[in-house]
């Protein structure tokens, strides 16, 4: 799990970071909560890949049909494809899905609670509903979320923390995340449109 670090007390979320923006907690989440949230995951991705398959005609074979239709996103929004499915291409997961109360209870487990509690120097924090949950096949460049700033998809707030946490084994195919270490000290940033992406940023600042 990272979850990018906040100085005390909160002020601002530039002011959220201390000298190295981040910190990994390991074990916060118990295989048996874990679980059935894969379980279910894994059963709503595959009908989110039926209900595409139908929308598109055609059926998704393999990981390179799946990335073929990712370059064709632009094209598929001129038809109006449903946003369900635009999130589908992108390696996320539809609305419905995210507000399963299985995900939020992710979460609010004790380890996690205790974790947070003490992080935060808080006895109450909110997170936010629903949280983003996200998908990524090996050789799917589309799923890749471009470098930004996560203040830029998250405007409507004042001070945040990011917690990200994997759940699955993070591998050389698989990927994780990349913290540019400092970039915390850069303020915010302008961001733009990138590919299928609403917030980005082009080059490492």
């Amino acid at each position: 799990m990272a979850i990018l670090k906040p100085l005390q007390p909160f002020s601002t979320s530039a002011g959220f970071f201390k000298e190295t923006g981040w910190h990994l907690e390991q074990n916060l989440i118990d295989s048996e909560v874990l679980d059935p949230v894969l379980q279910f995951l894994e059963e709503r991705r595959k009908k989110l890949q039926k209900g595409f398959e139908t929308w598109v005609g055609e059926p998704i074979r393999n990981v390179e049909d799946y990335a073929r239709h990712q370059n064709r996103l632009p094209g598929y929004q001129q038809r109006n494809i449903s946003k369900d499915l635009r999130h589908f291409l992108r390696g996320e997961f539809d609305v419905e899905t995210r507000l399963d109360l299985r995900i939020s209870r992710l979460l609010a487990g004790e380890k996690c609670r205790r974790f947070f509690h003490q992080f935060l120097g808080t006895e109450h924090y909110f997170t936010h509903y629903p949280p983003m949950i996200r998908f990524k096949f090996p050789a799917a460049p589309a799923n890749l979320v471009p470098l930004h700033q996560d203040f830029s998809y998250n405007e409507h707030l004042a001070d945040f923390v990011t917690a990200w946490l994997p759940l699955v084994e993070i591998t050389e195919a698989c990927g994780g995340i990349i913290v540019y270490e400092g970039s915390q000290r850069n303020g915010p940033l302008t961001h733009q449109r990138n590919g299928a992406w609403s917030s980005g940023l082009e080059t490492v600042p």
